[in-house]
């Protein structure tokens, strides 16, 4: 019999103890992710803390001639992008809409959810997020007319650098994010829950079902944590990437190094 080389070898799949582990984005949203994750022994617990409401208002801008002032378009969320593209088909038109526009995406999800829409991609940074997105650009953006479907609460970054680089950039507001009533569920201490904006932090955070009980905190990007470590002082785990993937890998390899603790002891 072929002698094992460590520990890691000893331990099975699904993953060592029973574990129960949060998930706080929309129901659909977490399907792929809870799969997964019962896979690896979890008892998974779908509770969700954001509700994307459309702004039909600001999406009814959406037009040929309002989409013909810009040569570029930057998706920030994929939450965005139904709600862009319903306003399209509401006013006659279709993706060939944006032939004429440069299309960039901030991450692999927000790429994904464009091509299952029929948009190529023009541009996705090697880093997730807005600071990526900014360096995918020259320092003169003079000749640049960007827009940013968003929700109501963008973060201020994108506009203002952009802007800085001779950019003119509108922020088109299509969609709000808020709370959506929950019944409250008993947290417990040693229960995984997984951040995926700074939004369900807040969120959760000053939610009645949460009781400083002493949870594992797992974040995609470094925004989401900065909001998380308001609340918590340890146990915050960040993935390396801001994809479903990377985050599968977080929560994986904390508890094998978890249960090999837990061996050794």
């Amino acid at each position: 019999m072929k002698k094992k080389d460590s520990l890691v070898a000893e331990i099975e799949t699904p993953l060592r103890k029973p574990f129960r582990i949060l998930l706080l984005r929309a129901r659909h949203q977490c399907q792929s992710i809870a799969g997964k994750l019962e896979k690896l022994g979890g008892e998974v617990i779908i509770r969700p803390l954001i509700e994307i409401i459309p702004q039909k208002e600001n999406a009814k801008k959406i037009t040929q001639p309002y989409l013909n002032e810009f040569n570029k378009i930057i998706f920030t969320s994929s939450n965005a992008i139904p709600i862009f593209i319903e306003a399209l088909k509401e006013r006659g038109l279709n993706t060939d809409a944006l032939s004429r526009l440069q299309i960039i995406a901030v991450g692999s999800k927000t790429e994904e959810v464009l091509k299952s829409h029929g948009l190529p991609i023009d541009k996705i940074p090697s880093k997730f997020c807005s600071e990526g997105i900014l360096e995918l650009f020259d320092q003169d953006l003079s000749n640049s007319r960007i827009l940013i479907p968003c929700a109501e609460a963008p973060r201020e970054l994108l506009f203002k650098e952009l802007t800085q680089k001779g950019a003119y950039v509108e922020l088109l507001k299509i969609y709000r994010s808020v709370k959506p009533k929950t019944e409250k569920i008993s947290i417990k201490d040693g229960d995984l829950v997984v951040f995926t904006s700074p939004s369900t932090a807040h969120h959760f955070f000053n939610d009645e079902s949460y009781h400083q009980e002493r949870i594992i905190a797992f974040c995609i990007g470094n925004l989401t944590a900065s909001k998380v470590q308001e609340y918590l002082k340890e146990n915050i785990f960040v993935s390396l990437e801001a994809t479903e993937t990377a985050l599968i890998h977080c929560i994986e390899n904390y508890l094998i190094k978890k249960t090999l603790n837990e061996t050794i002891l």
